[in-house]
């Protein structure tokens, strides 16, 4: 049997955690009325903390804080539409242009190629059309992630 009195981190582990005390300790505790006046101070303790009901808010502090958030401004976005639209009018007045510019020999050379002209050019305008898409995509995905 131990002599001495157990420490606090004795008594604490006996009341909180008896199985991993050792066993000369609880032995002791439970003959010496000093340290076990001490181990029922710390159950009174534990006991009384765990009966404290939980706080709460009675009041709904939401519409509050909503009031007091900065308001943000929207971004304007690129109209791809209209960039699009544009830029094919460009192409299509600029091959006009260049219709009535050049003579007649090369315009014969130009008409022969008309329709690989055409195809390339309907292929690059799908191409633009996608990557447009592709990045109105991406900053709504990023805008959502609040990254833009």
């Amino acid at each position: 049997m131990k002599t001495e009195h157990a420490t606090d981190e004795q008594i604490q582990a006996y009341v909180f955690d008896i199985h991993n005390s050792d066993d000369l300790v609880i032995e002791h505790i439970d003959s010496c009325t000093y340290c076990k006046s001490i181990a029922n101070e710390y159950q009174y303790l534990s006991d009384s903390i765990k009966s404290i009901p939980e706080p709460s808010l009675n009041i709904n502090l939401s519409a509050s804080i909503l009031k007091n958030l900065p308001q943000t401004q929207p971004k304007q976005s690129w109209d791809y539409t209209r960039i699009t639209t544009l830029f094919i009018l460009g192409f299509g007045v600029l091959a006009i242009i260049g219709d009535l510019i050049i003579n007649s020999t090369i315009s014969v050379v130009f008409m022969e190629h008309v329709n690989t002209i055409f195809m390339v050019f309907i292929g690059f305008v799908i191409a633009v059309l996608w990557i447009i898409d592709m990045l109105k995509t991406f900053r709504k995905k990023m805008t959502r992630l609040h990254y833009l």
